[in-house]
C-alpha cells in the first residue's frame, strides 16, 4: 500500500505518508492542510512525461514530491531541503 489513492475527482493522500515526510504527528496533518499550513499541488504529465503525474506538498520552507505512474504507484519521492534566508533553491522538475 503506498498511501496514495485514485479518485474521480483527484488523488487523496494519507496523512501517516504527509506527516511521516513533514516529521508531524498524522492526526495534526488534515488541521494543517484546512488552515493553509501544508499546501497541496498536482500536475500531470505532458509528452515525454504523459501518464506521470506529480503530487506536491509544501509546509514549512520545504516541499515534498511524489511522482506517480499510469497506474498509481510511486515512481519516486523527494524533499526539498528548507530555504535559507538570501538564497532561492534551484526548483527541481517533478
Amino acid at each position: 500500500m503506498s498511501g496514495i489513492t485514485r479518485t474521480a475527482d483527484g488523488y487523496v493522500v494519507d496523512a501517516v505518508l504527509l506527516g511521516r515526510a513533514f516529521g508531524l504527528d498524522p492526526a495534526e496533518v488534515p488541521a494543517l492542510m484546512r488552515y493553509g499550513s501544508i499546501r497541496g499541488h498536482h500536475e500531470r504529465g505532458v509528452g515525454a512525461d504523459a501518464g506521470r503525474h506529480c503530487l506536491a506538498f509544501s509546509y514549512s520552507g520545504r516541499t515534498f514530491r511524489i511522482t506517480l505512474d499510469e497506474a498509481g504507484r510511486i515512481v519516486s519521492q523527494s524533499m526539498s531541503r528548507p530555504i535559507l534566508r538570501g538564497r532561492l533553491p534551484a526548483r527541481p522538475v517533478c
